[in-house]
Parts: C-alpha cells; structure tokens; sequence
C-alpha cells in the first residue's frame, strides 16, 4: 500500500501539491467532483477546445480570407517561373534568348523566395495574434463555467488521466458554441 501521506509531504512545489492532492481525492475516494470539504474538482482540455471550437473555426476563416491574394500571387508566379524554364528547355544554349531566359528564371526565383517568405512570416505572427485571441477567449469561457458550476478546481494540462466524470470540455465545447 501507498504512503499518501509520506508521498504527499515529499512533493516540492504548492503547485504539484494541489494536483496530487486532486489526483488523490479523484483516484481514492470514488467521488471525483466532490472531496470531503466540498470542493468540485474538474478536468478540461484546453487544447481540444481550441482546435475544436468555432472560435478557431472562424479565425482560421479569416486567416485564409486575408492570405488567400498573396497565396494566389504566389502560386502565379511559380507558375510564370515554370513556364520560363519550359521555354527554357527548348530553346539552345547558345541561342541569345537562353541567355535573357536565364536571368529572367534567376530574378523570378529570387523574388518568389522572398515572396513566400515574406508570406510565411506575416501569415505566421497573424496566425499567432489569433491563436493568442482564441486561447484568451476559451481561458475566459472555462473560468465563468467554473465559476457557474461552482468548480474550486479545473485541471488542463499535465494531466495524465481524466475519467469522463471529471471531464467538462464538451460541455464547455458546447458553451462555446452557443456563444458563437
């Protein structure tokens, strides 16, 4: 048999502490949403939410709304740019258009290199701003449902097993979606 007390003492931070006391009130007492002292102790995937919710349903929506020019801009070019090496390809070497075709190729790759990167950067920090947003949005969603199912605690990450009497990510999923 376990020492809970001896185990629970020789855990280091306040923080881990809360958790194996959770862990221990859910895995030994058969009453997962309700301790001794009353408190509702709950789980909920954060990361689930986020890429399930119409929340990020939407902002990936307004990502590809905004990009979608310059992802078309740039595919255009790639395809200008294989066209000239088409071209390339049946003209000789020797002829003075290969020539005029090869520096075209070469100033075309260079901007389409700048181009894509240009693009990946700026859709990257947008796409960062969103997530931030949707993450704020959902963190502020699961305190008021924490705090209107009169949760004391909501576990997220780290956790290694939550049963699905503890788990409230789909009904605040569903939350969620009302919102929406």
């Amino acid at each position: 048999m376990v020492d809970w007390a001896c185990l629970y003492r020789s855990l280091l931070t306040p923080m881990t502490r809360l958790i194996a006391l959770c862990a221990l009130l859910v895995g030994s007492l058969g009453q997962p949403l309700m301790a001794e002292d009353g408190s509702r102790v709950g789980f909920v995937d954060v990361g689930y939410l986020i890429d399930n919710s119409p929340q990020a349903e939407a902002a990936t929506e307004r990502l590809e709304i905004e990009f979608q020019p310059r992802q078309r801009e740039v595919t255009e070019t790639r395809e200008l740019l294989d066209a000239l090496r088409a071209e390339l390809a049946e003209v000789s070497s020797d002829d003075e258009r290969s020539i005029e075709l090869q520096r075209r190729i070469v100033e075309l790759e260079r901007r389409v290199l700048r181009t894509e990167q240009a693009f990946r950067e700026d859709l990257n920090v947008q796409r960062n701003i969103e997530l931030r947003n949707v993450r704020e949005e959902i963190l502020q969603s699961v305190a008021a449902f924490a705090e209107a199912q009169g949760f004391d605690f909501l576990l997220t990450d780290g956790v290694v097993f939550a049963s699905d009497r503890v788990d409230v990510t789909e009904r605040i999923l569903k939350q969620l979606r009302e919102q929406n």
